[in-house]
């Protein structure tokens, strides 16, 4: 194992010992199982690591419990997203 690997048996679970994958995604609120992301383990993501893979990857990621459901980014999201983004500050702006 390397360095920075953790060993998932050594760590202790904030949800419920007796939940499975399923209690797990309905405490998620129903997301596909392909959005549930393994690393770093549920319940032991913090906001930093939110910031790291959306930085680091196709997809953005929501911070959820210490948890990180992703979400696939489409072609032209983030141009759509960016646009959004200046319609609504100009909205805000009272010049």
């Amino acid at each position: 194992m390397a360095a920075t690997e953790t060993n998932l048996a050594t760590i202790a679970s904030p949800f419920p010992t007796d939940w499975s994958l399923a209690d797990l995604r309905r405490h998620l609120g129903g997301v596909p199982l392909q959005r549930i992301r393994l690393h770093p383990p549920p319940g032991t993501a913090a906001e930093t690591d939110e910031l790291a893979a959306d930085g680091d990857e196709d997809r953005l990621c929501e911070f959820v419990d210490g948890m990180l459901p992703g979400y696939d980014v489409l072609p032209g999201f983030e141009l759509c997203l960016g646009e959004l983004f200046r319609q609504a500050e100009g909205r805000g702006r009272q010049d």
